[in-house]
C-alpha cells in the first residue's frame, strides 16, 4: 500500500513539473529561433554611447534614474549625488552579453512564472531603459533561473517572447542601491586624537601616547568599563559608508546634536556633525589639513571654528550601551607613512575629498552614529560603593 502511495506521489510531482515546463516555454515560431545569440547584438558596440540608464521596479521609490555627466554617473532622485559607476558598468556588460539559452513563454498569462510581467503587475519585472544608443533598448528583467545553473528570464519591452539569457542579471530596485556608498576609510592606527563635543557643553577628548589611546579628565575614582573603548571609537572611520543621503541645504537651520573630530596621523582632520532624527542619523563630514605637528594630541583643537561649533539644542543624543571591539593595529606602520608622506598631497587630497562631502548630510548606520555621538559618562564603569 506505502509503495503504490509513493508511486502516485511521484506520478503527480512529475506531472506538476512537467506541466510547469510546458507553460514556460511555447513553441518558437519557424525561423525565430534565437538560441546562442546575444539579445542585444548591437550593444555591444555601443556602450560608451549610453547617457541615461532607468530601473524602474514600481511603487513607491521604485524608480531610479541614472544618467551620466561631465564628472561621470550619478543618481538624479538623490540630487544628482554620485552613481556607484562600477555597478552600472556591470549591468551593461552583461546585459550586451548575455545570450539566448532557450526561448519562453509567449503567452502573458504566464510571465508572472518567470516575473517578466509589466511593471507593477503582478509577477512583474524590473523594467531596464538605456538612452543614447542608437538602437532602442529596453528590457524587462525577471527572476532567476534556479533549476539549471545560472541566467535570468528576460523579455524584451513591448514584445511578447520571453527568454532565459546566459547572464545573471539583479539590477538594484531603489535608487539608495544605486548609490556610491563609499566616504572614508581610515584605519584605528591612524587616530591621534578624538574630541566630542556635545550640544549642553559636554566635552570627551580621547589622545594618543606611549600606550595608545587614552580617555582624558577621568572623574576621581571612575575607571573605564572597557578598555577597549578608545580604540572602538576610533575605529569607526574604518569602512565608513552611507546609507542614503541627503543635500546639506535640508539641515542648515537645525543645530547638531554634536560634532565628533578626529586628528590624523597624516595632518587631516575630519569633522563630523551630528543629527538624531525619527527616521535615522545623519552626518555631515568635512575634511581639513594642519600640518602633522600642529596635529599632535597635546595641541587641543579650537573650538572657535563656525563650522565645527556646536549651538544648544533642547533634546540630548542617546548613546550606545556598547561598542565595538577595534584591534589595535600599532604606530609602526602609521610612523612609516607619516615620514614619507607629501603635506602637499595629503593636503590636496583632503580639499579634493572635503569637496566632495561638503555639499551632503548622509544617513548613516546606527551604530556608527552611537560610536562618534559618545559621552564620556558612557565610558565610565560604574561608581564603586564603599
Amino acid at each position: 500500500m506505502k509503495s503504490r502511495t509513493v508511486l502516485i506521489l511521484a506520478a503527480l510531482v512529475i506531472a506538476a513539473v512537467v506541466f510547469t515546463l510546458v507553460l514556460e516555454r511555447d513553441p518558437t515560431p519557424a525561423g525565430n529561433d534565437r538560441t546562442g545569440e546575444r539579445l542585444l547584438p548591437t550593444l555591444e558596440t555601443a556602450l560608451n554611447d549610453v547617457t541615461a540608464v532607468t530601473v524602474d521596479a514600481g511603487g513607491e521609490d521604485g524608480r531610479t534614474t541614472l544618467r551620466r555627466n561631465d564628472t561621470g554617473w550619478v543618481v538624479a532622485e538623490r540630487s544628482d549625488y554620485p552613481a556607484d559607476a562600477g555597478q552600472i558598468r556591470q549591468l551593461l556588460i552583461r546585459l550586451s552579453d548575455a545570450s539566448v539559452v532557450e526561448s519562453k513563454t509567449r503567452n502573458p498569462d504566464y510571465y508572472g512564472r518567470l516575473g517578466v510581467g509589466d511593471v507593477g503587475a503582478d509577477g512583474g519585472g524590473v523594467q531596464v531603459t538605456l538612452e543614447g544608443v542608437p538602437e532602442p533598448v529596453s528590457v524587462i528583467v525577471g527572476n532567476q533561473e534556479t533549476r539549471a545553473g545560472t541566467g535570468t528570464y528576460l523579455r524584451l519591452a513591448g514584445e511578447e517572447q520571453s527568454y532565459l539569457v546566459s547572464a545573471q542579471l539583479d539590477p538594484a530596485r531603489t535608487p539608495v542601491g544605486w548609490l556610491d556608498e563609499s566616504l572614508i576609510d581610515v584605519e584605528a592606527a591612524d587616530v591621534e586624537f578624538i574630541e566630542v563635543r556635545q550640544d549642553d557643553g559636554a566635552v570627551l577628548r580621547i589622545e594618543r601616547g606611549d600606550d595608545g589611546l587614552a580617555v582624558l579628565d577621568l572623574p576621581a575614582g571612575r575607571s573605564l568599563a572597557s578598555d577597549t573603548a578608545p580604540r572602538s571609537m576610533a575605529g569607526v572611520l574604518r569602512s565608513f559608508t552611507l546609507d542614503d543621503v541627503r543635500p546639506a541645504t535640508d539641515f542648515a537651520d537645525e543645530p547638531p546634536a554634536a560634532v565628533a573630530e578626529y586628528g590624523l596621523a597624516d595632518g587631516r582632520v575630519l569633522t563630523a556633525r551630528l543629527w538624531q532624527r525619527d527616521d535615522g542619523r545623519y552626518a555631515a563630514l568635512r575634511v581639513a589639513f594642519a600640518p602633522p605637528a600642529a596635529n599632535a594630541a597635546t595641541a587641543a583643537p579650537s573650538t572657535d571654528d563656525p563650522a565645527t561649533a556646536v549651538e544648544p539644542a533642547d533634546e540630548e543624543t542617546g548613546a550606545p550601551d556598547d561598542e565595538t571591539d577595534t584591534p589595535d593595529t600599532g604606530r609602526e606602520d602609521a610612523a612609516d607613512d607619516e615620514s614619507t608622506a607629501d603635506p602637499a598631497a595629503t593636503a590636496a587630497a583632503a580639499a579634493d575629498l572635503d569637496a566632495r562631502l561638503a555639499p551632503w548630510v548622509f544617513k548613516i548606520p546606527a551604530h556608527k552614529y552611537d560610536l562618534m555621538a559618545r559621552r564620556l559618562d558612557d565610558l565610565l564603569a560604574a561608581p564603586t560603593l564603599e
